[in-house]
């Protein structure tokens, strides 16, 4: 297994995920209010027919985002089998969860604490069908 302490001279980080949406608005308000996430910048390239949103809680050049692309002549979206989730820390993933649901998210498994874990977690679906992980900051 390589040294994970290594010096990192090249500063990797992840900067941001991305993934396609059906809905700009629908979208952005599903995060906000669920989530707490703002829209920190929107690009739109007429020349490819796009819009690509940088979503998160901080300033995009020093936070991990989430990158969602907007496709204007969008087509129904095909979730594969290769992507699994995204996940996000909460203090109570109880109140996230409600939150989530009451935001527009679908269950996909309620709270609970996993055998191999010691923390609490749940599994939801945004509005286009991409599972959301919780999972409680210890």
């Amino acid at each position: 297994m390589p040294d994970t302490n290594q010096n990192n001279e090249l500063n990797f980080r992840i900067k941001h995920t991305n993934y396609i949406i059906t809905n700009v608005e629908r979208t952005v308000k599903f995060y906000s209010d669920a989530f707490g996430m703002r829209l920190l910048e929107r690009v739109d390239a007429d020349d490819l027919r796009l819009s690509l949103l940088f979503i998160g809680y901080g300033d995009i050049e020093t936070t991990t985002t989430l990158e969602l692309t907007y496709n204007w002549d969008a087509k129904p979206l095909d979730m594969g089998v290769g992507y699994k989730h995204i996940c996000i820390g909460t203090n109570d993933v109880v109140k996230a969860f409600d939150r989530a649901i009451n935001s527009g998210a679908s269950v996909v498994l309620r709270p609970f604490t996993p055998s191999y874990a010691d923390r609490k977690i749940a599994f939801v679906r945004d509005p286009d069908g991409y599972e959301i992980e919780l999972m409680q900051d210890q």
